[in-house]
């Protein structure tokens, strides 16, 4: 997944350096959310902890969609987008 610029770091990283040229508001927050991330998918892939990663995963995405809905954002492009990626997980 990380491999092909799907999630994680690259995709935050790429994002973060959008912002900071923009002047995007939160844009200090976006390398943040991303290691939360990656760290929940680590958690997720080491089996000890598998249970702890699921549910921390599910409470990252199940964020995002809150966010998205407290926005008003469009419906299937924004606010089910984590519903996707939950999908491949």
């Amino acid at each position: 997944m990380l491999g092909r610029g799907n999630g994680g770091v690259p995709r935050h990283a790429g994002a973060w350096l959008l912002g900071r040229g923009a002047g995007c508001r939160g844009s200090r927050l976006v390398p943040t959310i991303g290691l939360i991330g990656l760290a929940c998918l680590v958690l997720y892939l080491i089996p000890r902890t598998a249970v702890v990663g699921a549910v921390l995963c599910t409470g990252y995405l199940g964020g995002a969609v809150a966010a998205h809905l407290r926005l008003d954002n469009p419906l299937f492009s924004h606010v089910l987008f984590p519903l996707y990626v939950a999908a491949f997980l």
